[in-house]
């Protein structure tokens, strides 16, 4: 390895578990590979969101999300009143819980996926690198975007803001 790539290799791993105190790799590990696996109940409107899902999902897009289909604020022009993120699908199981949804900002919006096992006090965050169009369901997510090969912003607990 060359002897700069070593820093940010070791700055890359520190920065991606900062704030987990409650998940060790092995329990992200199995989070993601159980996401690509499994089958969901799917969700289309954020009030049928369990609450446990709900807080982790505010603590990264703020109180108010908007459903699919409502206005929301996509890009940096803001609609006075509108949320600037909107809910996609979120997808349920017994053991765990995804939550795709799009963040707005600067020169447009980014879709993420949040992951989370129920009642764990941390959660995993992803940008998803797939054309909107394409991930339009729970199934093609899990086809086109397997966790382990996409872009992990953080995991964290959800007291960290």
């Amino acid at each position: 390895m060359h002897r700069r790539a070593i820093p940010m290799v070791l700055l890359s791993i520190g920065a991606l578990f900062l704030g987990v105190a409650s998940a060790d790799n092995q329990e992200i590990s199995e989070l993601e590979s159980n996401f690509s696996s499994t089958k969901f109940r799917i969700i289309h409107e954020v009030a049928e969101i369990p609450r446990d899902v709900q807080t982790k999902l505010y603590s990264v897009t703020g109180a108010e999300i908007a459903d699919f289909g409502e206005q929301w604020n996509s890009t940096d022009l803001l609609y006075p009143g509108a949320p600037t993120a909107q809910h996609l699908f979120t997808g349920v199981t017994d053991a765990i819980a995804a939550v795709a949804f799009r963040t707005g900002g600067f020169g447009g919006a980014t879709l993420r996926l949040l992951l989370t096992k129920w009642q764990a006090d941390w959660f995993c965050l992803y940008d998803v690198l797939i054309p909107d169009n394409i991930a339009d369901s729970m199934g093609s997510m899990q086809q086109l975007f397997p966790p382990h090969k996409a872009s992990k912003l953080n995991c964290r607990r959800v007291d960290d803001t």
